[in-house]
């Protein structure tokens, strides 16, 4: 396997739904669509968003132990 992946959904995981870049019109009526700062914010969280689940475990990481002590602690 080279890695990709057919789309969000291609690891069984939950399909992700977004809403189209473009709407009919906004609350200012100016219809050009979506703001220009939402637009930045969304792509930004796109990007930070991992869509597929990596096959690493804590000991493939090494050193570091107080950092990944902390990070198990924080997600349980």
């Amino acid at each position: 396997d080279d890695g990709a992946s057919a789309g969000p959904t291609a690891n069984g995981d939950a399909a992700v739904v977004t809403r189209p870049k473009t709407k009919p019109g906004n609350k200012d009526g100016d219809g050009d669509g979506e703001d220009p700062e939402q637009t930045k914010l969304r792509a930004g969280l796109n990007s930070a968003i991992i869509r597929e689940k990596p096959n690493v475990k804590w000991s493939d990481v090494s050193g570091l132990e107080s950092a990944k002590q902390a990070l198990q602690e924080a997600v349980i």
